[in-house]
């Protein structure tokens, strides 16, 4: 068994196989891309889970991460420095400052919505590539 990480060290799970290809992690039919995972590692044999309040700061730090990385392929600081220019005079950093926080407070809600299936007992803890893998998608408009 391997057990994979996340750039920032957190555990994605533990699988039999682990391989890159194409630009992701591929393990055990789990896809992992890696501008989503960073750089990873991979160490051999089982870890054990953390617990759920460090899985809940490992989420929370690669949803911000996964926002802030998205602000910043339009050059904009970060989630929060892009989602200040909605209601910009100037009408392109309104519409983009209007989508990012459309987008954020969507993907906030999505995990809201995990969060609280979690501790109604709905369904088990997810790894922070699985909460990742279900929050909406981040794709500027045209």
């Amino acid at each position: 068994m391997k057990t994979l990480f996340d750039e920032a060290g957190h555990a994605l799970g533990t699988f039999a196989a682990v391989d890159e290809k194409d630009g992701a992690v591929y393990a055990d039919g789990a896809v992992f891309p890696l501008a989503v995972i960073g750089k990873y590692t991979v160490q051999e044999g089982w870890v054990q889970t953390p617990a759920p309040a460090e899985v809940v700061k490992g989420v929370t730090d690669a949803i911000q991460a996964r926002l802030d990385a998205f602000a910043q392929t339009r050059f904009y600081d970060d989630m929060k420095s892009l989602v200040g220019y909605a209601g910009d005079p100037d009408p392109t950093f309104d519409a983009e400052g209007t989508y990012g926080k459309n987008a954020r407070s969507a993907t906030w809600v999505t995990a809201r919505t995990i969060q609280n299936d979690v501790r109604a007992g709905k369904r088990p803890l997810p790894t922070v590539a699985e909460v990742l893998s279900e929050l909406p998608p981040l794709v500027w408009p045209a």
